[in-house]
């Protein structure tokens, strides 16, 4: 009978020895810096512990899922230590379902202790939705612009200091919304490239642009910035035109007057317009004679002395 006792004390012995304490006094949760939390927040817990821990011991903050259950917890902080009270730092994940039920927790690995879950839920609310939304074409020519606009929140911050919900843009850049709910949690949307497409302005000068006397030959020089990658339209001003790319583009005026002329130009890579106009530009009048004398001319004869 004895030695019956003395085998059962001793398994019981080794049990003690091997199994790790897991008992609901293992390490408690005294306190949390919040029971609301915003994906991608930092706070953190304070813990205690009648535990004696190991050198090399990392306390652990699991997070349960929304309804509490710590089947598939997350690991949210961490602190290499020996203490039996201290705080550790937690972070919120910034992708995690919002929930109403977690729960945190704190394990220990010198010893395995699972310690027990905080009091009260904790409730994570979800990340502001911040999709972009333009209300046309984000690509355009000079002149264009697109609307912008995210769904509503309470505050929007947009990347060129604007505050509203929607913005209107003319400019090329990369645009980006901060926004932030009544929760008090913020997030920030992926960037929304806009496009101004780019143009050459049309620039050309004549040879001359002064005529007193016929003909009116005038060579114009067409000083775009690129002649191969645009279509040219030039108005002469007296109804002619022409669709020259060439540098040289001639042109002879028929009648006296003050000629304006305008160069159009349109992009081949995008479709995009501009135009140039010189007013008054070319100035053609014939003074060698009586018949270079515009109608109610007056003049005075007087008798050879």
């Amino acid at each position: 009978m004895k030695i019956i006792v003395s085998r059962i004390l001793q398994s019981l012995s080794f049990l003690l020895f091997v199994l790790p304490f897991t008992g609901r006094a293992g390490i408690d949760i005294d306190s949390l810096s919040s029971y609301f939390f915003c994906p991608g927040d930092t706070g953190f817990i304070h813990y205690s512990s009648d535990t004696t821990f190991g050198s090399g011991n990392m306390m652990s903050v699991q997070l349960s899922d929304e309804l509490g259950d710590f089947g598939n917890s997350l690991v949210i902080g961490s602190l290499s230590t020996t203490d039996s009270t201290g705080t550790i730092t937690v972070v919120i994940p910034l992708f995690i379902p919002a929930g109403p039920a977690y729960r945190m927790r704190v394990t220990s690995d010198t010893p395995f202790v699972t310690g027990n879950g905080n009091d009260s839920d904790l409730v994570i609310f979800p990340i502001p939705e911040t999709i972009i939304t333009p209300d046309g074409p984000t690509s355009f020519c000079p002149g264009g612009s697109v609307t912008l606009s995210v769904s509503e929140n309470d505050t929007y911050l947009w990347s060129n200091g604007e505050t509203t919900q929607d913005i209107t843009v003319s400019t090329t850049d990369y645009y980006t919304v901060t926004v932030t709910d009544t929760n008090g949690c913020s997030a920030e949307s992926g960037a929304q490239y806009v496009e101004q497409y780019e143009v050459d302005h049309p620039f050309f000068q004549a040879n001359q642009t002064l005529f007193t006397s016929h003909p009116y030959n005038v060579e114009f020089t067409n000083l775009t910035l690129s002649l191969t990658m645009n279509t040219f339209l030039w108005e002469f001003g007296d109804g002619d035109t022409s669709t020259s790319d060439s540098i040289l583009v001639p042109h002879t005026y028929l009648n006296d007057g003050l000629y304006s002329v305008t160069l159009y130009t349109t992009s081949i890579l995008n479709g995009c317009m501009d135009s140039a106009t010189y007013t008054d530009y070319i100035d053609c009048s014939d003074i060698t004679g009586i018949s270079g004398l515009s109608s109610g001319t007056v003049f005075h004869a007087f008798p050879n002395p």
